[in-house]
This record gives C-alpha cells, structure tokens and sequence, in this order.
C-alpha cells in the first residue's frame, strides 16, 4: 500500500519537501481517514486527514461568508481563495508528529 505520485501539495513531505511518499497506515477517524505517510527522501513521518463530502461543503460555505464579509478589505479576495485551495485538497496535515 503506497503512494509514489502525491496528488496535491500536502502529500510532500513537510520537512524536505520531497514528493514521494509512502502510506505506512490508514485508519477510519470521526470525519473522515487519517493516513500515516513516510518520506522516501529523508524517512520523515507525517500524518494527512481526508474529510468528508459534508465537512467539505461546510468548508465551501464558510469560503462564500468569508468573502461576504471581507469584500471592502484590501487583497480580501486572494487570503480567501488561499484558504480555500488549502481546504479544497480535503486534507488537513498535521506534521507535528515525527517517530
């Protein structure tokens, strides 16, 4: 079970920034999977979370209120998509942990 071709920038790895990675766990979580990966490069171990179809539609929601909200501030527009790139991967990294 593994992954040599990441599909988005959050499957490189957070220390060398390397894209080959392999998928050393995966387990279901409340919202969604955790996958724990492993650096090819530098042996570096991170943690990637997919989300659900409804949490991301959540997330979509939120983009469209913060753009209502922020539409007189200056570069509003580009912190929101932004946001919205990083959110729209369906996946949140956690690469605080390291074993």
């Amino acid at each position: 079970m593994g992954s040599r071709h990441p599909t988005n920038t959050l499957d490189r790895c957070p220390r060398c920034k390397a894209t080959g990675n392999t998928v050393v766990d995966s387990r279901p979580f409340a919202s969604g999977r955790r996958r724990r990966r492993r650096c090819f490069e530098c042996g570096y171990r991170w943690t990637t979370q997919e989300i659900e179809g409804d949490l991301v539609k959540l997330l979509r929601r939120l983009e469209a209120a913060l753009r209502a909200g922020l539409e007189h501030m200056d570069r509003a527009d580009e912190l929101v998509r932004g946001l919205a790139e990083k959110l729209s991967d369906q996946e949140l990294v956690d690469d605080g942990e390291e074993t």
